[in-house]
């Protein structure tokens, strides 16, 4: 199986939304994921991953899934189906990585978001009073056969912005070994909410590189920004 892009060569322009994303890469080789979808009927699908392990090995995985997720979004099916489905096809192909999961549809004329949470870092909503996670509604992809998944429904306000990351941004530690952590994220996202997306995350990696001080990144680090303009 021929190696498909391992992330968008553009950030997709979808009608009164702003999306963004980037990995930085610890190695060569890395487990992290991302990528847009368009579907039909007014929706893109959205999807952060990360494969466990380190290594050469994870490459394969991080193929195999593309692929699947690739295929899968091209049909008519509901969220929580079409991760039960990928789960059932990473588990016959890989039985000793695991992968955690967030799958999205966003329906950008109805401003509908659908989500699947397998076992990933939860996304952050912010809105205009607060924020909440996106939690998970399901196991993580590769563990457990036959799992059953959980989608939920959220509607998205003007101006409200899901923050979708992998861990290497929490987890990554200073020389005093303190991670970044939720805490840092989410008020760094509070205070700068209304930069563009794509200032908002170099802002955000300059943020990273003061804290670690120079200590080198353990992990990739993988966000995508979703942002509701109207």
């Amino acid at each position: 199986m021929s190696v498909l892009r391992v992330a968008p060569k553009f950030n997709q322009k979808i009608p009164n939304y702003e999306i963004y994303g980037v990995i930085h890469s610890c190695d060569e080789i890395g487990g992290d994921y991302y990528d847009f979808m368009e579907k039909e009927n007014g929706k893109t699908a959205i999807v952060i991953a990360e494969v466990s392990g380190k290594g050469a090995g994870i490459a394969l995985v991080r193929t195999d899934f593309q692929a699947s997720i690739l295929s899968l979004s091209r049909e008519n099916i509901n969220p929580d189906v079409l991760i039960a489905k990928l789960n059932r096809a990473i588990m016959a192909g890989h039985s000793n990585q695991y992968i955690t999961v967030f799958y999205a549809e966003l329906d950008w004329i109805k401003h509908t978001f659908e989500y699947v949470n397998a076992g990933h870092n939860p996304p952050l909503l912010l809105i205009q009073n607060g924020y909440t996670r996106l939690s998970a509604c399901g196991p993580v992809v590769g563990v457990v056969p036959d799992a059953q998944y959980q989608s939920d429904r959220i509607n998205l306000e003007p101006k409200d912005l899901v923050f979708f990351y992998t861990n290497g941004i929490t987890d990554i530690r200073n020389p005093q070994e303190e991670p970044f952590g939720e805490a840092r994220v989410l008020n760094f996202l509070m205070n700068n909410r209304n930069a563009g997306l794509e200032e908002l995350s170099g802002l955000l990696e300059n943020k990273i590189h003061d804290f670690v001080k120079g200590a080198p990144p353990l992990d990739d680090r993988t966000l995508v920004i979703l942002k509701r303009l109207c």
